[in-house]
């Protein structure tokens, strides 16, 4: 990365911001940023609101949102949205199905989160790491293992370490500080998965977690 890349993202965004205070795709690109590098999950919320606003017919930044919400220990909320994106293309796209399978999986609807899945065209590491959680629940950990091994991550389930892995996963969308506070709630179901919860107290995987999170920040 060239120095000083973030600087001139943000003053990019800004100024797009400037030109247009109507462009949908700014308001969401700015609450993104609010949220992973400034925490201000208001202002994260009312800028993808924003953008819906603006163009309310546009299933990207309804899907958006819902990743949003559903890492925001809002999963029900999440789901409306989602939904909503379903309803204008049923078709979907990898990222409407992947989200409803977050949000599935969040709500404890573990067959539905792999339902949702297989709906994807190509799997990634997101649906890989829910789709291993989703099997561990429903008491198949060798599926549960088979998916962590296509997501690039072996000895996670055997090693009881697999919230650890999600954890990891986790903080693709959300910064460590978002992370630790939404632990105690609905992240506190994502971490502590049976095998888990077989080999260490929750706590303590949520501390592992963090603590990765940390580390790979400062990378």
């Amino acid at each position: 990365m060239p120095p000083n890349w973030m600087e001139d993202a943000f003053a990019s965004v800004n100024r797009a911001m400037e030109i247009d205070p109507d462009d949908p795709e700014a308001h969401r690109i700015l609450g993104a940023i609010k949220l992973m590098f400034e925490g201000d999950m208001e202002k994260a919320i009312f800028h993808h609101k924003k953008a819906i606003e603006i163009c309310p017919s546009d299933t990207f930044h309804l899907a958006r949102y819902s990743v949003l919400l559903s890492y925001l220990g809002q999963p029900k909320e999440a789901m409306e949205q989602i939904n909503k994106a379903l309803r204008i293309n049923p078709f979907g796209s990898d990222l409407m199905f992947e989200t409803q399978g977050v949000c599935n999986y969040l709500l404890q609807d573990y067959s539905g989160a792999l339902e949702s899945f297989k709906h994807m065209q190509i799997e990634t590491r997101t649906s890989l790491f829910y789709a291993a959680a989703c099997y561990s629940h429903l008491n198949n950990d060798e599926l549960a293992q088979d998916k962590l091994e296509l997501a690039g991550v072996r000895g996670y389930l055997r090693g009881g370490l697999f919230g650890l892995g999600v954890a990891v996963e986790a903080e693709r969308f959300a910064p460590v500080g978002v992370v630790e506070r939404f632990f105690g709630g609905t992240f506190r179901a994502l971490l502590c998965d049976r095998a888990a919860r077989d080999a260490v107290e929750p706590r303590d995987d949520v501390q592992r977690g963090a603590a990765f999170a940390r580390a790979r920040a400062g990378m």
